[in-house]
């Protein structure tokens, strides 16, 4: 994998936490900047309003350009952005000691660690999310996927379903399909390897390794793109609007998305495979609203809706 690619993953981090801490656990309001001027965050030329959370987002964006854990004090009133910032100055300086700063219960500091991990391409740091957990799961695969290095994967176990994600993420971000032969030829974790090779590339070419355009492998791989990148467009590669192998592909780019939209654009309305995108999507969303296109009262709205609520246990 390319630095900018272990780089990209880093900012997608920073960028969950900022988000997730857009203000506050503490129910404390106040003026943006009140709590000091260090780092110069102004409104805008404009007039137009600075409010609590772009105020704390820039003061992080700063503190991490500037890699100045102090600079966060700012916003320390601000509980959930705090954290979100000392994790965005943890994972831009690779200190893995500065997440010790965070609640280690909080979400922040599940980050915080995850990105250091992956910043520096140390697997040992993901055990301060405890062995076996979700989270070091995860911070296992970032950083297999940031070393390159499938052998980081078998700490996952290579009998478990993470053991396969892990080779997948790898492959994919490598673009790599020879990486999917440690799944073994011929069985679907391969198939999938390989379709999330091609939606990395956005290339059908690599579903090729799986057979040609008239096999059942190629199409699948095709479809499984579509959803991936989601686009139905793709769908139309694998057969006419009038093959039951084009609608299912639309229905997975729908289902992918989680727009009806998609389900409308595409399938001819009132036909049983577009009722069925429509009740895919609703369980996809678990919001039995969606089944009101269906028809408020009607059986298939009824019957759509008993499905999101099974879907949901």
């Amino acid at each position: 994998m390319k630095m900018e690619g272990v780089l990209y993953f880093i900012v997608v981090l920073i960028s969950l936490t900022l988000i997730s801490g857009c203000i506050s656990d503490t129910g404390q309001g106040g003026t943006p900047g009140a709590v000091g001027t260090k780092t110069t965050v102004k409104p805008a030329e404009t007039g137009m309003k600075v409010t609590p959370e772009i105020y704390a987002a820039g003061v992080t964006a700063v503190a991490v350009k500037k890699k100045k854990l102090a600079l966060c004090d700012e916003i320390k009133n601000y509980k959930v952005s705090w954290r979100g910032c000392v994790s965005g100055v943890a994972i831009a300086t690779k200190n893995i000691k500065t997440c010790d700063k965070i609640d280690f219960k909080s979400k922040e500091f599940k980050d915080c660690v995850s990105g250091v991990a992956v910043a520096k391409v140390a697997i040992s740091e993901c055990d301060k999310l405890g062995a076996g957990t979700k989270e070091w799961k995860s911070c296992v695969t970032g950083v297999a996927v940031a070393s390159e290095r499938t052998a980081n994967c078998k700490k996952l176990g290579e009998d478990t379903k993470e053991y396969v994600s892990c080779i997948i993420a790898v492959a994919a971000a490598d673009e790599n399909t020879g990486v999917c032969g440690k799944l073994g030829k011929g069985t679907k974790d391969y198939a999938d390897c390989i379709a999330s090779v091609a939606a990395a590339d956005k290339n059908t070419g690599f579903c090729n390794r799986l057979g040609n355009k008239t096999t059942q492998a190629w199409k699948n791989c095709v479809a499984d793109m579509a959803s991936l990148v989601g686009n139905s467009a793709l769908c139309s590669r694998i057969g006419d609007r009038s093959t039951t192998e084009w609608k299912n592909c639309v229905t997975g780019v729908a289902v992918s998305v989680v727009r009806t939209r998609v389900c409308n654009i595409r399938l001819d309305k009132n036909t049983p495979e577009w009722k069925n995108c429509i009740r895919s999507v609703a369980v996809a969303s678990g919001k039995t609203a969606v089944c009101n296109i269906l028809g408020t009262g009607s059986k298939d709205q009824t019957d759509c809706a008993a499905a999101v609520k099974a879907a949901k246990g």
